[in-house]
């Protein structure tokens, strides 16, 4: 989805991270709510299973990756909750733009436009015109139950 938990590489504090300029279905019982988290998953671990044995990636495993952080100039630092609001790289690629550009999200839209918008629009055109995730499973409801 567009949740993850951080360890600092010290290993002194974890922190939650809510990816900047997307609202993706982490929910099992939303549309491609399970295979989102799957993809968030197989980026961030090593060795990711699948717990319950229905084919799809739920629980980490292995090692966490190496990420860096980066916050948004033009957004907040914290969420309501107080979740640092974060674009999330793993060896160079950008999580979020990459859950857009396999149809498990739209990229946000409202003003004012975080500084990556332009990248991540392009990526749900991609994904939307090639019927990618819940562009063609849920007709582009992306929180839809299932």
């Amino acid at each position: 989805g567009d949740t993850l938990r951080v360890r600092r590489t010290d290993g002194s504090a974890t922190e939650t991270v809510e990816l900047v300029g997307i609202d993706a279905p982490e929910d099992p019982e939303e549309c491609d709510g399970a295979a989102a988290t799957a993809l968030s998953l197989a980026r961030t671990f090593s060795a990711p299973a699948d717990a319950d044995g229905d084919g799809v990636l739920d629980t980490a495993g292995g090692t966490g990756a190496l990420v860096t952080l980066t916050t948004d100039r033009r957004g907040d630092v914290r969420d309501g909750e107080g979740h640092l609001l974060a674009y999330v790289e793993i060896a160079g690629d950008d999580l979020g733009r990459d859950v857009v550009a396999a149809g498990f999200s739209e990229a946000d839209d409202a003003a004012p436009r975080f500084e990556r918008y332009g990248d991540y629009h392009e990526a749900e055109l991609r994904a939307s015109d090639a019927g990618l995730g819940a562009w063609s499973t849920c007709g582009s409801d992306f929180h839809a139950a299932v």
